[in-house]
């Protein structure tokens, strides 16, 4: 049973960690792109200084007016991001996160996913034998659901 619930979480926290652990996915999306834009800029002033085609005077006051878009826009990443600590479970290395996580850590997210995303693991009453019988599927009458995902994952 843990390694179905995991499953369910783990490929909730790849597609939509970020908003369901409180960030802002297509906003970090959007600042992610503009500090790589700034840094490829920033590149490129600097070689045009050590190619001599700019001055001093010009590369300082290029490089200082981008400096200030940079960390603006990391701002920007940051405050779109899942709350310190849990950024590493969100997206296409949370199962990585996940598995290597200690109890502690997977319980805080597991509180933060129930707290904000609406977690729910339900567990319905089976009877006597109901796993020994051929081709019985383990999971079944096992759900876990989010009220605010864009969709359930339940066997």
């Amino acid at each position: 049973m843990d390694e179905f619930v995991e499953r369910h979480i783990v490929a909730l926290l790849e597609a939509e960690g970020v908003r369901v652990l409180g960030g802002n996915q297509k906003a970090a999306d959007e600042a992610l792109v503009r500090v790589e834009e700034i840094e490829a800029q920033m590149a490129l002033v600097s070689d045009q200084w050590i190619d001599r085609k700019i001055t001093q005077a010009q590369f300082d006051r290029q490089n200082a007016r981008l400096l200030a878009q940079l960390e603006d826009q990391q701002a920007q990443l940051r405050s779109a991001r899942p709350a310190l600590g849990l950024e590493e479970f969100a997206g296409t290395n949370a199962g990585d996160a996940w598995e290597n996580a200690t109890v502690v850590e997977k319980r805080a997210v597991l509180k933060v996913l129930i707290d904000t995303a609406g977690l729910r693991i339900d567990i319905d009453k089976i009877g006597p034998g109901a796993f020994s019988a051929a081709g019985a599927n383990p999971y079944e009458g096992i759900r876990v659901e989010w009220e605010q995902a864009l969709e359930s994952f339940s066997n």
